[in-house]
């Protein structure tokens, strides 16, 4: 079974520890690159990233999205959503289903 990693702040990923699932939370702001890449080395089936590590390295995001595994998936944070994570979510439906359902 793939594993699963997630990517983020502190305060909106800690609770995931509890379902088995690798937890990077860097300490500075800012070094989001540095866990998101140590988090692909990790070779995770599955990556979920908060809106903040999508703003912090928005072109290493979208080089894995190309990439068949591991799949990247953006949520929001606990400060609320800018609409990253649903911008997200409608584009691969669209991809998936080649027409916008939601």
């Amino acid at each position: 079974m793939p594993r699963i990693g997630i990517v983020g702040d502190k305060d909106t990923i800690w609770p995931f520890g509890a379902f088995d699932v690798a937890v990077f939370a860097p300490e500075q702001p800012g070094a989001y690159l540095d866990a998101l890449n140590r988090c692909v080395a990790g070779d995770f089936g599955m990556i979920f990233l908060t809106e903040d590590v999508y703003r912090d390295c928005p072109e290493r995001v979208e080089e894995l999205r190309l990439q068949p595994m591991p799949a990247v998936i953006i949520l929001p944070g606990v400060s609320g959503s800018t609409g990253l994570a649903a911008e997200g979510i409608t584009r691969a439906v669209r991809k998936a289903l080649g027409t916008d359902i939601i």
